[in-house]
């Protein structure tokens, strides 16, 4: 194994961490797979404007690297009626 080889998963690690703190994202399920020279991130985050960021993050940290961002947008709907509890 090569001394690149061996640091593959700090990059991923170094980025899922700033995934996590960074406030484009700020998103803690997320998961980053380094293979060779590609960067590609998956999980569920919760606005368009957070996918962005996860993009502008790694561009950042992982210079040079293919990168595939196969994360998916769910977006949460306040209820717009009081729950009436028993």
């Amino acid at each position: 194994m090569t001394e690149a080889q061996e640091r593959l998963p700090y990059l991923a690690a170094r980025i899922q961490e700033a995934l996590a703190q960074d406030s484009r994202v700020g998103e803690l399920g997320i998961h980053v797979e380094v293979d060779g020279h590609e960067v590609r991130v998956s999980g569920v985050v919760s606005t368009p404007e957070r996918q962005d960021g996860i993009r502008e993050v790694v561009h950042e940290i992982a210079k040079g690297y293919r990168f595939t961002n196969a994360t998916s947008v769910i977006e949460v709907h306040p209820h717009t009626e009081a729950e009436v509890l028993p």
